[in-house]
């Protein structure tokens, strides 16, 4: 009887976790066709970060600029790059009136990590009423600066980030992303971000809009300045101002260009993932309970029960083991096809590769965690910055 129980117990887990995971993506608003006229359209400020981005920033640069949107600046930080970045940046700005470089030749300040600091200094030459933070490796359709706005007018929201499209280049990401990706939506698949009377908060990102009034009440990056991921603190110290944080849906509006290694996937997820579960071993508990039983139980399971059929092993239960484990593995094909909607480059090693990025994806939070308590150093974009638990402004 425990082996069906266990079978039947992971079987129903499986189900929730999938279901949880549609809930996810059918409640993620569509900014679908913008529905504001251009005459009430604000003055837009893209910011773009970009440290040692000369593969990514010249086609990132391009995109921005074909956009339709009635007036927008497009600013360029170029924080202490080594390579072409800010040699990129500079050539289009000779071309284009509308794109600024702006050169950060100092390394931030203590207690400020890079990306802040650039950020900062970026706002300090935008002249827009809303700021658009974009990472240099995104890629953006035509109307996607006119619909982001669209939507944030519409929703009056003071900050909305976008869940975008993924374009995975490496075999890292291909393994990787969509596990993590999957596990960090079980943490709100409500999306209560989306509610104001909820105390949920986060942002995806890659892509950010804020509107400049809520940014400057709120400290700006200045209140942020010591968090690795300053997007998510951002987030909760606008909402817990009384300000509207939203996500969306942004694969129609932009994508994102992943072609990390191992190592690169490894050191920019560590150093970030307990955080994202607010730093609490329960939670980390709970998500490691999950991420196995969806990835790597079924699999488990399948095997347990071929092995018994093989050895010609005559378990009382064994047709019920068979339906229970091909019932979890229809759910995990199902979770597979649904989520690749926000990816291209999946292929059926993929899927099969599951059980191992299951374990793959635990380690890295498990790491994470020890990262926190240990507060080790860790290294991103040359530089060093210790990971260690920290407290929003308001002591929260």
């Amino acid at each position: 009887m425990l082996l069906i129980d266990v079978f039947l117990a992971n079987t129903v887990l499986v189900a929730v976790l999938v279901g949880l995971i549609f809930v996810f993506h059918a409640l993620l608003p569509d900014p679908g066709r913008c529905k504001i006229v251009e005459a009430q359209f604000p003055r837009v400020s893209v910011i773009i970060p970009a440290r040692d981005e000369e593969k990514n920033i010249g086609a990132c640069l391009q995109s921005l600029v074909d956009q339709d949107y009635p007036e927008f600046e497009l600013l360029v930080v170029d924080d202490c790059s080594a390579d072409r970045t800010g040699q990129i940046a500079q050539e289009l700005a000779a071309r284009d009136s509308r794109v600024k470089h702006v050169v950060k030749s100092e390394p931030p300040a203590s207690g400020w990590t890079g990306k802040c600091s650039a950020l900062k200094e970026a706002v300090e030459h935008a002249g827009g009423d809303w700021l658009f933070f974009v990472d240099a490796d995104t890629r953006h359709q035509p109307g996607s600066i006119r619909s982001a706005l669209s939507f944030a007018l519409e929703n009056k929201a003071h900050m909305v980030s976008f869940w975008p499209l993924h374009y995975l280049r490496s075999p890292a990401a291909k393994f990787i992303l969509p596990t993590l990706w999957s596990s960090l939506f079980w943490s709100d698949p409500w999306l209560r971000v989306n509610d104001l009377s909820e105390d949920r908060a986060y942002s995806l990102g890659h892509c950010i809009l804020v509107d400049k009034r809520a940014y400057v009440l709120v400290g700006g990056h200045q209140s942020v300045r010591e968090w690795i991921i300053e997007d998510s603190a951002l987030a909760k110290i606008m909402k817990r101002q009384g300000l509207s944080v939203q996500i969306a849906d942004g694969r129609k509006l932009f994508g994102v260009d992943i072609d990390a290694d191992w190592q690169g996937i490894w050191r920019r997820w560590t150093k970030m993932l307990f955080a994202l579960l607010d730093f609490r071993l329960i939670k980390l508990f709970f998500m490691l309970i999950f991420v196995n039983s969806v990835m790597l139980m079924p699999w488990l399971q399948a095997l347990v029960v071929a092995g018994m059929w093989l050895a010609g092993v005559a378990h009382p239960w064994f047709t019920q083991l068979a339906l229970l484990a091909a019932i979890q593995l229809v759910f995990v094909l199902t979770w597979f096809l649904r989520i690749a909607g926000h990816y291209r480059g999946l292929a059926g090693w993929c899927l099969a590769s599951l059980p191992a990025s299951a374990l793959f994806t635990s380690a890295a939070f498990v790491y994470s965690a020890w990262l926190v308590f240990r507060r080790a150093d860790v290294e991103w974009r040359g530089r060093t910055y210790t990971v260690t638990r920290l407290e929003l402004p308001d002591g929260r």
